[in-house]
């Protein structure tokens, strides 16, 4: 493994240890990511891509698109329309 690629696994491992992301066994830094990515909810993902450092290497700049992308994700996945207990007074679901 070349100096990038340890490098990338050190970040992945520190997440994993201070985000509390289950273990995925393999030899793939890329491929845990995407793992835990899938494990993060919508304000940690938010959080870390706010608060991300914007450094010139490669390997933050895939993470943070990794993490813009899934940010979108969860965002088209939520629900836009309201339940009846959501509704504001003399508002009415009309379908």
């Amino acid at each position: 493994m070349n100096n990038l690629g340890k490098e990338l696994k050190s970040i992945t491992l520190i997440f994993s240890k201070y985000l509390g992301i289950p273990p995925l066994q393999t030899t793939d830094v890329r491929e845990w990511w995407i793992h835990a990515l899938g494990h993060l909810d919508k304000e940690t993902i938010d959080s870390l891509y706010e608060n991300f450092v914007d450094a010139p290497c490669w390997q933050v700049k895939m993470m943070k698109d990794d993490l813009l992308a899934r940010k979108m994700e969860l965002e088209m996945s939520e629900d836009p329309f309201p339940t009846h207990g959501e509704l504001e007074e003399g508002e009415r679901v009309l379908c």
